[in-house]
């Protein structure tokens, strides 16, 4: 089955399901404001670091046949063969014991908290990743800096694995967020921490995750997507919780939380459930894509948190909302789904509101993506009455032979879709839009084809890395959702040009990456393009 559109009712238990998990809210604080982030001011970033060397970090370093540097070779080497009183048979015992150099050259960096490789050079591209601790192989989840440029003979490997999370076990964070002022977020899907601030900075030009806390959520849980905006004069963030306030097992659930951008102080919750004797109100439901523009933000309705599909009615959301940014006040709901009664309802997963600050050219309108209808539509904006019009299906996966639609990225003049199957990103021209015109081949990525990220590897080219997971649903639905892989491809010609397995590799899941640092030492946003 392509799962062109899911037809069978499935009752999928994922390892999304925190049904039962006690409720924690989470009431971390922000310690100390960044010193820096995306300014350039390494010196000032060293000043404020304290650096701590783990006692795994001798053994973490690159053990590779390919390095020209023979005094770093030697070193090296020296630190993989050290001698003990014991004999070869015990230093043996103790690599493995500590996870150290893999007999394929690759770096496996162990679960020591706040693991650091601690050889970091000038011109690397590093991006920050959400890894899954699987339980099959015993790991844990992570908030972790890999090297990503595919002219790298690193690449592939981590420069810090970070999982000293605020919590033990459960579920991992979720989505990766930058502000606009630099500063690293977390959503999550534990309602013990499902909204976390990572502390990014740069010790001697060097990236260092140094903490992760959680932050308050008024008892909203399981996040999803955050969007900054000003709103008279005011900075808010605003985050979606598809668990809602976690009641009646989250069910029908959902809300938008909106914050103080600075303090993360509570502004207000936007929570409204749907009310089946009133077909006309507007409502909110397992909350998941944000987008806004003009004073109007726009929120998708997904699923429920624990994928449950026995009960499609009322764990799946085929609607979008729209929400007045200035008075916190839900306007109007739009059904946005073609589907038969006996059919999975469309669920909607990622919106994007187009407007002139992506490009001047573009008609202001939101596009959706439709996670089980498989589809595009669009509907354009109506200024004067703030509201939107007639939604209409602008790709039809079962006619392209793709499913599961998941995110929207704008980068120079093109848009990219990525499908997460069959595991292929489609680029189309922005200002064409509302048509899609394809401006290049597809690129060919695995199974859960999702986030992106793109940046200029050291060669020179313009490139692009795709994070290949859905969840770690795997085949649950039916269909592969969940390579766990990074796949690196030239953004001209689409070439796969490097990958990595995580699975495989590190026995980890892969579920998101964003921008960390790239050749040119600017950290964060400057190369990383995201969806809102």
């Amino acid at each position: 089955m392509m799962c062109l559109r899911i037809q069978t009712r499935l009752s999928v238990q994922a390892d999304l399901d925190v049904g039962s998990t006690k409720r924690v809210v989470c009431d971390g604080t922000y310690a100390r404001q960044a010193s820096i982030h995306g300014n350039g001011n390494a010196a000032a970033a060293t000043n404020s670091v304290v650096t701590a060397t783990p006692r795994s970090a001798e053994v973490n370093g690159p053990c590779r046949n390919d390095i020209d540097d023979m005094e770093l070779l030697d070193r090296t080497a020296k630190r993989c063969r050290r001698a003990s009183i014991l004999g070869w048979a015990a230093i043996l015992i103790v690599v493995l014991a500590l996870h150290g150099c893999a007999s394929d050259g690759s770096v496996i960096v162990d679960d020591d908290p706040g693991s650091h490789n601690g050889q970091f050079s000038p011109g690397e591209t590093v991006a920050v990743v959400i890894t899954r601790g699987l339980e099959e192989f015993g790991t844990k989840h992570g908030i972790d800096l890999i090297y990503v440029d595919p002219s790298s003979p690193r690449f592939g490997t981590f420069l810090q694995r970070f999982t000293a999370l605020p919590y033990e076990g459960g579920q991992p964070p979720h989505h990766l967020y930058y502000s606009p002022w630099g500063r690293l977020y977390a959503t999550g899907l534990d309602p013990r921490c499902s909204l976390m601030e990572v502390e990014l900075l740069l010790d001697n030009g060097t990236p260092v995750i140094e903490s992760v806390e959680c932050l308050p959520t008024g008892g909203q849980v399981v996040g999803e997507n955050i969007l900054w905006r000003t709103v008279n004069g005011r900075e808010f963030m605003y985050v979606t919780f598809m668990g809602g306030n976690g009641t009646n097992n989250m069910v029908g659930q959902g809300s938008v939380v909106v914050y103080n951008a600075t303090t993360h102080d509570i502004v207000t919750v936007i929570e409204d459930p749907d009310d089946p004797d009133d077909p006309d109100d507007p409502f909110l439901k397992y909350s998941h894509g944000i987008s806004a523009y003009d004073n109007v933000m726009v929120i998708a309705s997904t699923v429920i948190p624990s994928i449950d599909l026995s009960d499609p009615i009322n764990n799946v959301g085929n609607s979008i909302s729209l929400i007045n940014m200035e008075t916190n006040q839900l306007t109007t709901t739009y059904v946005i789904d073609d589907g038969s009664p006996d059919e999975l309802p469309s669920s909607p997963i990622e919106v994007l509101f187009l407007r002139p600050e992506i490009h001047p050219d573009l008609n202001p309108g939101v596009l959706v993506n439709t996670m089980f209808g498989g589809d595009v539509w669009y509907a354009p904006y109506k200024p004067e009455q703030k509201r939107l019009g007639e939604f209409r299906k602008i790709y039809d996966g079962a006619e392209e032979h793709t499913g599961v639609p998941l995110e929207f990225y704008t980068y120079e003049d093109k848009l990219y879709i990525s499908h997460a199957v069959p595991g292929v990103i489609k680029q189309y021209d922005l200002i064409a839009l509302p048509n899609l015109v394809p401006v290049g081949p597809d690129f060919i990525a695995e199974a859960g084809a999702h986030h992106l990220v793109f940046f200029e590897a050291g060669s020179g080219k313009k490139v692009m890395a795709s994070q290949n997971n859905l969840l770690d649903l795997r085949d649950s639905l039916g269909v592969p959702l969940s390579a766990h892989s990074l796949t690196v491809h030239d953004l001209e010609s689409g070439t796969k040009l490097r990958s990595i397995d995580f699975f495989q590799k590190y026995k980890l899941g892969l579920e998101n990456i964003v921008g960390g640092l790239d050749k040119y030492g600017n950290i964060g946003e400057e190369w990383f393009s995201h969806h809102h």
